[in-house]
């Protein structure tokens, strides 16, 4: 028998005996037959054995059949999901069922309606392998629905058992009803986690049940109302904006590739979501076609939104400068100073102290930063010898830093990595993206961003080191030329706080502990060359910022 015909074989027995276990549950509360608490007692062994050979079966047609498409592989994954759930609800009712021991009053429990909440799960269960099988988005959103009544249902008794707590009659039974009730309440979050597996085995992308509804509203707001048969996802996973964020498509059989209409779907936080709308729409005012345009905005409630915006076609820098394409990397580089030299800081920049937060930051960042690299803590003593700690380097750095506000602002990205900046190749054309923390501000906060974000990359052989050393010397001297043209004195000394700032943070992306050594050794050498600088007095239009610590 073929692998996928006894996982498929094996999930419909597994469903079978759970969708047994729930109505044999049903029937208890019903009847205080014992027979019917021994049955379901009983039958938890076979299942969880059921759960295990469906999981071993997924990762043997995973691990063992390379051959595999992606479309197989992301099927196996979505019924381990499905079995692991399976088996959850399973062991919910065999908590409903031990229970009932502590039901003093069970006539009692028979003046509540359970029966609404067992027609849901046992309705959304049968629904379970017609919606993978038959690869049904609308019955695999039914299954996700079911949830919502589910807790709107227990939120009901709840509110009863509640007022009857407060009266002081039989707290015993009540308080063992609200755990039966809270059980079934959580079948309901297995149901919408099995729900989301099958749009994950439709789609080939994880989505929660949520954002799919605002892509939805969004998409239906849009001028791209796909269907849902013709929707393509394909979700971006190395953001760490916290928001979901998704390619879509209109990709309608038949239609070549590369000529469908392509969006990108963000769903979060409502204060992100709407930042970045605010900044996209400032962007477009400033410099058209740099930055997505916002097609449609979405608020889901009070806490979260979602936006769907124009997607470009292209590579983000970091993507061509650890390529082999050595004149595409040139000629973005060259799009970029152009951009930024030419247009968008001459454009926005407005005359006035700006002040800094370079080291705020970092402080503010410190703990998260010892929680993953505990032991970067300086200690105060090297033998005899006493140093400071890097809390102490920052707060003295903190200091100097507010006697040298920016000479101007200009209007920065705000998160200027080189992934959120996208070249096309065709058009010889930057676009920005993710651009929510953009904001007035000093430039020199974008350059040692980007900086580092080359320095960063987990990539130490030739000739592709040496490849992202010549980028970042470009452009190195590409940000102290536009310097010396605006006459700004302390770009050096703002610079090296700036560096060290990102040089700080950066460690808590990078699990390398040579790498993320070397990154701290080079963030305490900048900030005391800095207070050094400043104990000796010295001319602060003689520092020099020290450049060989941008390379490796």
């Amino acid at each position: 028998m073929a692998i996928e015909s006894k996982v498929s074989e094996n999930i419909h027995f597994l469903l079978m005996e759970v969708m047994g276990q729930v109505a044999t549950t049903e029937s208890y509360l019903r009847t205080f037959d014992q027979t019917h608490c021994l049955q379901v007692l009983g039958r938890e062994g076979y299942i969880e054995n059921l759960k295990v050979t469906v999981e071993n079966d997924c990762f043997s047609l995973i691990l063992t059949q390379p051959d595999r498409g992606q479309q197989e592989v992301n099927w196996a994954r979505a019924v381990h999901t499905i079995s692991t759930n399976l088996k959850r609800i399973a062991s919910f009712s065999v908590n409903i069922v031990r229970q009932v021991e502590y039901l003093f009053n069970r006539t009692l429990w028979l003046t509540f309606d359970a029966h609404s909440m067992f027609a849901i799960i046992e309705n959304c269960l049968e629904q379970v392998i017609p919606a993978l099988d038959d690869k049904d988005i609308g019955l695999a959103l039914s299954i996700c629905h079911c949830e919502y009544e589910i807790d709107r249902l227990y939120l009901e008794n709840f509110t009863r058992i509640m007022e009857e707590l407060r009266k002081g009659d039989s707290i015993e039974s009540y308080v063992t009803i609200l755990f039966i009730f809270r059980y079934l309440e959580r079948i309901g979050d297995s149901l919408l986690n099995i729900g989301e597996a099958i749009l994950f085995a439709i789609l080939g992308e994880k989505i929660r049940i949520r954002h799919f509804e605002a892509l939805q509203q969004t998409l239906a707001k849009s001028n791209m109302d796909i269907p849902l048969d013709h929707l393509s996802l394909r979700s971006y996973w190395g953001t760490r904006s916290g928001c979901n964020i998704s390619r879509v498509a209109n990709e309608p059989a038949g239609v070549p590739a590369g000529t469908v209409r392509e969006a990108i779907f963000k769903a979060g936080s409502l204060n992100k979501i709407e930042r970045e709308k605010e900044n996209l729409t400032t962007w477009q005012r400033l410099v058209p076609g740099l930055a997505p345009k916002v097609l449609t905005f979405y608020q889901e409630d009070e806490n979260t939104g979602a936006l769907l915006v124009e997607f470009f076609p292209g590579n983000n820098l970091q993507e061509i400068v650890l390529g082999d394409n050595i004149q595409m990397a040139r000629n973005a580089l060259k799009r970029l100073h152009h951009l930024l030299g030419s247009k968008i800081w001459p454009l926005t920049k407005k005359v006035g102290a700006m002040e800094t937060s370079y080291m705020a930051q970092v402080l503010a960042r410190l703990d998260s930063i010892l929680q993953v690299h505990s032991y970067l803590r300086r200690q105060q003593t090297l033998g005899d010898l006493e140093v400071d700690s890097t809390s102490t380097l920052v707060e003295k750095c903190l200091r100097i830093e507010r006697l040298f506000p920016a000479p101007f602002s200009v209007f920065i990205h705000g998160d200027f990595n080189a992934n959120n900046i996208i070249y096309n190749e065709q058009l010889d054309s930057i676009h920005f993206i993710d651009v929510n923390r953009s904001a007035p501000a000093d430039y020199v906060q974008d350059v040692s961003v980007y900086l580092i974000s080359n320095f960063r990359l987990p990539v130490f052989e030739s000739p592709i080191r040496e490849q992202i050393n010549l980028l970042i010397r470009d452009f190195y001297g590409f940000a102290r030329g536009f310097a010396r043209e605006q006459n700004d004195v302390t770009f050096d000394v703002r610079l090296t706080l700036a560096l060290a700032r990102s040089f700080y943070t950066s460690t808590r992306f990078q699990l390398n502990t040579d790498f993320v050594k070397e990154m701290v050794l080079r963030a305490n050498f900048l900030l005391e060359k800095v207070i050094t600088f400043d104990e000796e007095q010295q001319n602060w239009q003689e520092f020099s910022f020290p450049e060989e610590v941008l390379y490796l």
